[in-house]
């Protein structure tokens, strides 16, 4: 079993509940940690044995571009189309989102919400 940890995709995305955040936007990080067995793809250095990366930071950046009032539900949306692709592969799966800077009234580095399962 292997242990994959993408982190600090950093994104820039329009999500929130205030008008000025749907405008201006704001910077957001995800961290996607997954496990699979990964033992075919450690002997065979074969790419496609492997549950990809590449894949993984591309669907999160994709879902990322899609506004959304909660960091909830674009973390859950992100969640829920790894799972789908790789439900065969993955038997792990934590996403994070941060929202840095939020409009909270005063100073807050990060929000962060995490969901993880595992599969």
């Amino acid at each position: 079993m292997g242990l994959i940890e993408i982190e600090d995709i950093e994104v820039f995305a329009y999500h929130g509940c205030t008008e000025s955040e749907k405008i201006i936007g704001g910077n957001f990080i995800v961290d996607i940690s997954y496990k699979y067995n990964s033992a075919k793809a450690e002997e065979n250095d074969d790419i496609t044995l492997a549950v990809n990366y590449q894949d993984i930071t591309n669907i999160a950046r994709e879902e990322m571009r899609q506004t959304s009032n909660l960091i909830e539900h674009v973390c859950k949306r992100i969640f829920d189309k790894i799972k789908l692709k790789y439900n065969k592969n993955i038997s792990y799966l934590k996403v994070t989102i941060s929202k840095k800077n939020p409009p909270v009234g005063g100073f807050v580095k990060n929000v962060k919400f995490t969901k993880e399962e595992n599969i």
